[in-house]
């Protein structure tokens, strides 16, 4: 390996990229070379393998060292003289067709840091990089006449780090924003549900109701049928049977079957939550999964029962169902079943509650 600082440079290619491209050609070479060594030495002698090793990396590193030290040499004699170049001078040299750059604003006391360029780890070139930066620096500086280094890569151009960096800080604020939303939407819903609940609970007290919540599990129809039931059974000292949940849902089912002529024409295989594709299916999915109760299943009810059902909400007046049931002047004939239907209560959709007199208590 040469120790000689030949640089035959091709006129018109900047010295310091030249110098930069065989220096990494030697480091690698040397690598090579290294490595072959350990390949072939034999095993006695590979403790004055790695002296020699050794010196092979220290000589090349100084090798380099000087390179760079007199292509600074070099750079920084042209600054120097540049600089003490008057203003007739400058003018003369270029109307002469000299193309000497103008370097007389570069700052003398710029330092050129060449010991940053070799790294102490085998194929570094990343302490290369900024080793000769101040390098190209001074050669810029000299092309342009600015006097001024070139910007750092860092300010040219955002690294890799700093891109994912702020596209993980984006992100991160765009979630911010969507659970303010959400938050927003939540507090706004849980205001309209505490005025619905609120309203009804002032038209429940007008006649003397009060409100009975039954669980919100798809159920919710089917649990307050069952509790006005229980609670009926309970003032006549429980001498009838309560229907479950699963035998209301049973007897709902079988009505429609049995009347499927009289509310087949009311199923839409478009639009029931149970997808089912048929009115027989859809009876069927009513005995198995908590499907929620329409008004085709209330009206079943109030016909399985023979009794009116009726349906109280906040923003209308009350409904009705079975109405030509209610018992009127006629005792015999069960009463009314008062449930109260809440729109906004969940967010998974409506639901309905029990209403039952305020002096029952069950």
């Amino acid at each position: 390996m040469s120790d000689s600082g030949e640089e035959a440079d091709v006129e018109g290619t900047d010295p310091v990229e030249s110098l930069i491209e065989r220096q990494r050609q030697e480091k690698k070479q040397l690598q090579s070379t290294i490595y072959n060594l350990r390949k072939t030495c034999p095993r006695k002698e590979k403790g004055s393998l790695q002296e020699r090793i050794s010196t092979l990396e220290t000589e090349l590193k100084a090798k380099h060292e000087r390179e760079m030290g007199q292509l600074q040499t070099t750079l920084s004699g042209s600054l120097s003289l540049g600089g003490s170049m008057g203003s007739t001078d400058k003018a003369n040299s270029q109307s002469s067709g000299n193309t000497s750059p103008d370097i007389s604003n570069y700052k003398s006391g710029h330092n050129l840091n060449v010991s940053e360029y070799v790294g102490d780890d085998e194929g570094e070139d990343g302490d290369l990089e900024s080793g000769v930066a101040t390098l190209r620096g001074t050669a810029h500086s000299a092309s342009t006449g600015t006097g001024q280094p070139p910007l750092p890569a860092t300010q040219k151009k955002k690294g890799k780090a700093l891109k994912r960096r702020e596209k993980a800080e984006k992100a991160h604020q765009e979630r911010l924003e969507k659970q303010k939303h959400q938050s927003e939407a939540v507090d706004k819903s849980n205001k309209v549900a505490q005025a619905e609940m609120s309203q009804l609970v002032s038209l429940l007290a007008d006649r003397n109701l009060r409100l009975v919540q039954v669980p919100a599990d798809g159920d919710c129809f089917y649990h307050a049928i069952n509790r006005h039931l229980k609670a009926e059974s309970e003032t006549k000292n429980g001498l009838s049977k309560i229907p479950t949940i699963a035998d209301l849902r049973c007897a709902v089912s079988d009505f429609l079957l049995v009347n499927k002529d009289e509310y087949s024409g009311f199923f839409d295989p478009a639009d029931n939550n149970s997808e089912a594709a048929t009115f027989a299916e859809y009876c069927d999915k009513i005995k198995s999964n908590n499907e929620w109760a329409g008004h085709m299943e209330i009206t079943a009810m109030s016909r399985h029962l023979n009794r009116p059902i009726e349906i109280i909400q906040a923003s209308t007046n009350p409904m009705v169902i079975g109405s030509d049931l209610q018992n009127g002047a006629d005792l015999a004939k069960p009463s009314i079943i008062t449930l109260v239907y809440h729109r906004h209560m969940f967010n998974c959709g409506e639901h309905y509650n029990l209403a039952l007199p305020a002096e029952n208590e069950c």
